[in-house]
């Protein structure tokens, strides 16, 4: 009970943080946006809280070792991870019982956050408490002008063969996203192209649950899309692009949906693109997700988003600097 009501006050704290949300069947309206201190006091003590229910945490309790993963995800990604590993690391003295599946050999780091000077170093980092390389992390000098993702350019022989296993199995449990199509070929194309595989490695961690949606002939290339139900989390409460965040002068979100595509190797979904995702499935039924918005509409200062409702798409137009935790963005991936 303690631990649902942290996640869930933690969730309230983020949307009111970011503006006007839905929530349940109400809607958190902008007015309840709390101040800088304040959102930091709150978080501060959930941290804390967070930190001291880690060390009793246990294997057979898997509901609250995944309740303490997804608060820490939502206070890591608004960018207290530091504060978050220091915490973590002022419990280690407490009693060691037998750690959760995903957690440190002691259910804490096993060193302590060490002390940062100048500027911070920019390498992937393991989460301290899912044990889980980063594939993507937020450089700590950045935080308040927006945040970057670091691409790393090569993945390992193992992880090359745990994104094929996880792209082959979700291949052959929708076999109609691409009818017609044949696994071996497709694999046969990621397997000498390793930068497509690092970018649906980078879908993959950012939960978009990438999967071929068609194949283009003339080209000989292989379509991939991010297929999640929902928009995919991590890429959440960003705004359209860099432009937009640049003009924010306080509350700015961590980044922007191109700045991250680009990074991630992907390219946005278009209007078009998004109507014929929907054409595979039901997607986005309780979130949206920004997609490519016509020049002349981003010159006046605005970007659209597509949901569907109802059984229906439906595409609409917000400002561009603006950003929720209901909406992130899709992604496609050609692979010749």
């Amino acid at each position: 009970m303690v631990l649902r009501a942290l996640a869930t006050a933690t969730e309230i704290m983020v949307h009111r943080t970011v503006g006007a949300e839905a929530w349940g069947d109400g809607v958190l309206r902008p007015e309840w946006r709390p101040t800088l201190a304040e959102d930091r006091a709150a978080r501060t003590l959930a941290i804390s809280e967070l930190c001291a229910l880690i060390p009793a945490a246990i294997v057979e309790q898997k509901d609250a070792v995944a309740l303490i993963q997804k608060t820490h995800w939502t206070l890591a990604a608004y960018g207290f991870d530091e504060s978050l590993e220091a915490l973590v690391s002022a419990h280690r003295g407490a009693a060691e019982p037998r750690a959760p599946r995903g957690f440190g050999a002691s259910g804490a780091p096993s060193e302590a956050a060490p002390e940062r000077s100048g500027r911070a170093r920019h390498r992937p980092r393991s989460c301290e408490l899912t044990g889980k390389p980063r594939l993507f992390h937020i450089r700590s000098d950045e935080r308040k002008e927006g945040c970057m993702i670091t691409k790393k350019t090569k993945l390992t022989a193992r992880q090359q063969d745990e994104i094929l296993t996880k792209l082959q199995a979700r291949f052959a449990k929708n076999m109609k996203r691409h009818q017609g199509v044949e696994w071996a070929k497709v694999q046969a194309k990621l397997e000498k192209n390793v930068d497509a595989l690092w970018s649906l490695q980078a879908m993959e961690e950012t939960d978009g649950e990438p999967d071929v949606v068609g194949y283009d002939k003339k080209a000989d290339e292989y379509i991939f899309c991010d297929c999640s139900a929902q928009s995919p989390k991590a890429r959440r409460s960003i705004c359209y692009d860099r432009e937009a965040l640049d003009s924010r002068k306080e509350h700015k979100p961590k980044d922007s949906a191109m700045d991250m595509a680009d990074a991630m190797g992907v390219k946005m979904l278009s209007e078009e693109q998004y109507r014929d995702l929907q054409k595979l499935g039901e997607f986005d039924t309780t979130t949206s997700s920004w997609v490519q918005t016509p020049s002349s509409i981003r010159k006046l200062g605005g970007a659209l988003f597509c949901d569907r409702r109802f059984d229906t798409v439906f595409v609409y137009h917000n400002g561009a600097e603006s950003y929720y935790g209901a909406r992130g963005f899709r992604g496609a991936l050609r692979v010749g």
